[in-house]
């Protein structure tokens, strides 16, 4: 009852009374429901010819499969299935999906016809041989049946009793776990078929196997079994090698021994991917149980010592992760000699996902080195190499401030050093240390976040056989010697800051272990910081980089250092396997994000034609650039209704949050407010949102801050269609510390609102997250970017405090902060509240139960997004204020009345 009532009064509140435009205002009824191409991972088959996607509310809040021809005009669509579901064949003749519960959909590219094949529960494609592709599928009736069948040639086997099964890595061979007998005992068998020439190996019979895993050569398999030994479970690992006669037992439960815990289980097998000598496993190890003999005390303490890795609210955390499942491991075992060895422990992990044992070690690190953040301010993880031979390790990097990469062909590792602002490469044959890249380092550098610590533009990839390495500068890409002999190489020839465009490779190229291969016709992905024009350039080698495309739009957009990461597109391009055809994803501010083919990138075919916000009135975008006092340029995002007229005077809601002026030409879909403000729907009810850049400087976050938005205020309250009485501002997590900070320096705003804002850097410099953690690292190298400890600089601690000028606070303002926030603790509101309530000024706070850092759950976002709206409607329209504003709602009367209905009795808040 209360929901409904909350409903009603929202679209009152917000929608009733402002229908003048031609188009209908967008409303509450399209949340949730909106036609979009989402985050799907859409396909392309390999010959090129036809692309598979799906719409999320293609109708009535259903999903739809579309599956067409890319340069032809074929089509079929068929409601209700994920596109992640989907697969097309090798040939490129079919696609299969499951229908329903229990129905496989054969359908034959191209055509209408469609083949059901019924009493199927799932299905599984080998990868394609010389002798076509294999799908084995499960039946639901008979029970355990798999069918195995050529996709090409149409052969097909059958096989019963089936209980799993799993195509080997590299061809159509496969492994079934089945019911057998021996006497009277009903056991599993492990089968290892050939169906091209119909062979069955039997390779194990026991009682359960589970967890199977190929080398890279698909000749070795390893999987984990469970036996029941009188009502006790006995686990072991088992290994298998092409040629052998059966399955041998490498390890069990007696063969590991862990700081005497007892052994749970076995799991996350994996093979040396450089050698095939060695397996690599996980133990899973129970939870200690307390000492009976230890006398149970009165009362219950914690000691914290200064000695301790780790903070107390740490150790319990981790603890309450590991009561129920234990502590995990890594273990190696030798297959020739069985020897095993642990090459990790407590909360450790093996960093290199592929486990290649080049040099006889693994890379592994911690979630912290050595202390916590209350005595390692940097917090930063340390990595050792440990022996695969012997277990001994020996210290990579402490603290390196960064993640670590390999080269692809392991010889390597890479990770970029923040202290002396270089990278450096480790090379694992003679195990020395180099730095690399140090005439180019200062190009390297990014300094365009204004924090503490200067990280690097990234890493691009590596070339054939590890012989150079790929990173970015600002603009353009470099090619470094790893071993520190030959000079650095501009690939793009300077070209991008030159023109000031950045140059990119395209993720389907890259990445920072990766082969690139710049003898060949590269596509990069370009961006132009000033005009945020998005595109691509074809670089050929030994020729500067040539335009392909660039437009108002967003085709692809990787992470920028500004912190932004709303500012995030990242649909790289995708190509066909045996085909120069490829699908990429183009939106703008004003146009939905679609699918288009293209096969030079300078023509485009578009496959989907979504366009619901043409049924709405919907937004514009204008790129605005101004001096700051300091002389130095910003930019911000004006956006407008479509139904703009310039005669008319409109409020402004300022949006803050880092540099948000690179997802000028991004599309936003409508939807509840989680802690941030829904742009569409504001400016679409009349509303003008402007969000500029901030350009922080170390130390001076607050000054910062106020230097660019209330220049970028005043220059956008010159215009004559802005009101600049109604002007409010809003941001949530470092936008809400935007806010505070704002409203304590000038009262230009009629209302403010911050959500999960920090406020004060004092007390967070002592205190912990919700989740335990110091945020010392936070305060000092984050985006606090105070840049010494408290004893170092309290002035900057305290003027970067917007709780120590409380009393400066002239702007009422709306507080959200949840006291499970394990970002920005419950104190910062707190504070922050109580201050203004002391001092006599306009506040208000909200607190959502069971909610973090944003607000969570259906029924929490929808309320913040009524009281926020009606928060902005009464200081900047002039609305009359709702009773909880006016009279608050008493906790006894919590959960029962939301008092959201407007008060007209002349009351003011």
């Amino acid at each position: 009852m209360v929901i409904k009532r909350l409903t009603i009064i929202f679209f009152l509140l917000l929608f009733l009374g402002e229908a003048r435009s031609q188009k209908p205002l967008i409303d509450s009824s399209v949340y949730g429901k909106w036609a979009d191409i989402g985050d799907g991972r859409p396909a392309i088959s390999n010959n090129g010819k036809f692309f598979l996607y799906s719409v999320n509310n293609y109708s009535f809040g259903k999903n739809m499969l579309i599956i067409r021809e890319i340069y032809g005009n074929w089509s079929k669509q068929t409601p209700g299935i994920n596109e992640s579901n989907v697969t097309f064949s090798a040939d490129s003749r079919l696609a299969l999906w499951i229908q329903g519960k229990d129905s496989l959909a054969i359908l034959r590219l191209g055509t209408d016809s469609t083949e059901f094949l019924p009493n199927v529960l799932s299905f599984k494609i080998s990868k394609p041989s010389q002798n076509g592709q294999w799908i084995a599928m499960q039946l639901s009736r008979p029970a355990k049946k798999i069918i195995l069948k050529n996709l090409s040639t149409g052969r097909q086997q059958d096989y019963d009793s089936v209980l799993d099964y799993t195509f080997r890595d590299n061809d159509g061979e496969i492994i079934l776990q089945r019911d057998t007998m021996a006497g009277t005992s009903k056991l599993h068998k492990l089968d290892w078929i050939d169906p091209e020439h119909a062979e069955i190996k039997t390779i194990w019979v026991g009682q359960n196997a589970v967890g199977y895993v190929f080398d890279k050569s698909g000749n070795q398999l390893a999987f984990v079994v469970h036996d029941q030994v009188d009502s006790n479970t006995v686990n072991s690992i088992w290994y298998y090698r092409a040629g052998m006669q059966r399955a041998e037992n490498l390890i069990n439960d007696h063969d590991v021994k862990v700081a005497n815990a007892t052994f749970a289980q076995y799991g996350d097998l994996h093979f040396d991917q450089s050698s095939d000598n060695k397996l690599f496993f996980s133990i899973r190890v129970a939870a200690a149980k307390k000492n009976l003999n230890y006398k149970h005390e009165e009362f219950s303490v914690d000691v914290w010592n200064y000695n301790d890795e780790r903070l107390q609210t740490r150790q319990m955390e981790e603890a309450k992760q590991r009561s129920s499942s234990g502590a995990a491991y890594t273990a190696s075992i030798h297959l020739d000699n069985k020897k095993i060895i642990l090459l990790t422990s407590g909360l450790e992990r093996v960093v290199d996902n592929s486990y290649s044992d080049l040099d006889q070690s693994v890379v592994v690190t911690n979630e912290t080195s050595g202390v916590d953040g209350f005595l390692n301010p940097y917090g930063d993880p340390s990595y050792w190499l440990v022996s695969t031979q012997t277990g001994l390790r020996k210290l990579l990097k402490e603290h390196p401030g960064y993640q670590i990469y390999f080269s692809p062909m392991r010889k390597y590792i890479v990770y970029w050093d923040t202290n002396r602002r270089s990278f450096i490469i480790y090379n694992r044959s003679n195990r020395q240390y180099k730095f690399i890249g140090k005439p180019v380092s200062g190009l390297l550098e990014d300094h365009t976040a204004g924090e503490a610590k200067i990280w690097d533009f990234g890493i691009a990839g590596w070339t054939k056989d590890d012989n150079f390495i790929m990173v970015y500068d600002q603009y353009d890409i470099w090619q470094l010697d790893p071993d520190g002999i030959k000079a650095p190489v501009n690939i793009t020839k300077g070209y991008g800051r030159k023109h000031h465009v950045i140059l990119r490779l395209t993720d389907m190229q890259s990445s920072p272990e990766s082969i690139v291969q710049p003898d060949k016709n590269l596509v990069l992905w370009a961006f132009d910081p000033l005009t945020k024009d998005n595109g691509f350039y074809e670089m050929k080698t030994g020729h500067l980089p040539e335009l392909l495309t660039m437009g108002p739009f967003v085709y692809h957009l990787g992470y920028r250092s500004e912190g932004a990461e709303w500012v995030y597109f990242p649909f790289s391009p995708i190509k066909a396997g045996n085909a120069e055809v490829y699908i990429v994803k183009r939106q703008a501010a004003n146009q939905a994000p679609n699918y288009f083919a293209t096969g030079d990138f300078k023509n485009f075919r578009a496959l989907s034609n979504l366009e619901p916000q043409k049924n709405y009135n919907w937004l514009s975008t204008e790129l605005v650039t101004w001096k700051m006092p300091d002389g130095n340029p910003s930019q911000g995002i004006l956006y407008k209704p479509e139904n703009f007229n310039p005669k008319n005077k409109y409020p402004v809601i300022i949006y803050m949050y880092e540099q948000l002026s690179d997802g000028l030409n991004l599309f936003i879909t409508p939807d509840w407010s989680n802690g941030t403000m829904d742009i569409p729907t504001y400016v679409s009810h009349g509303y003008l949102v402007f969000a500029p850049d901030i350009h922080y400087h170390l130390g001076e976050a607050s000054r910062s801050i106020v230097n660019a938005v209330v220049s970028g205020a005043k220059m956008i309250s010159r215009y004559p269609w802005v009101d600049s009485s109604r002007m409010a501002v809003h941001g949530h997590s470092f936008g809400g510390y935007d806010v505070n900070c704002l409203i304590t320096h000038t009262g230009i705003f009629a209302a403010a609102a911050e959500s999960a804002g920090p406020s004060d850097l004092v007390s967070e410099y002592g205190s912990v997250s919700f989740g335990g953690k110091s945020l010392q690292k936070s305060c000092e190298t984050g985006q606090n970017r105070l840049g010494a400890t408290l004893w170092q600089r309290p002035d900057r601690y305290i003027n970067n405090s917007p709780v120590f000028r409380i009393d400066k606070i002239t702007t009422p303002l709306l507080i959200m902060q949840n006291k499970e926030d394990d970002a920005v603790p419950f104190f910062h509101g707190m504070e922050l509240f109580t201050g203004l309530r002391r001092l006599g000024k306009k506040a208000w706070m909200l607190q959502y139960d069971g909610s973090g850092h944003a607000v969570d759950g259906k029924a929490a976002t929808k309320d913040f997004t009524i009281r926020l709206a009606q928060f902005f409607d009464h200081y900047l329209k002039a609305a009359p204020p709702p009773r909880w504003m006016t009279e608050g709602v008493p906790a006894k009367e919590k959960g029962y009345l939301s008092k959201t209905d407007l008060d007209t009795s002349d009351n003011q808040p």
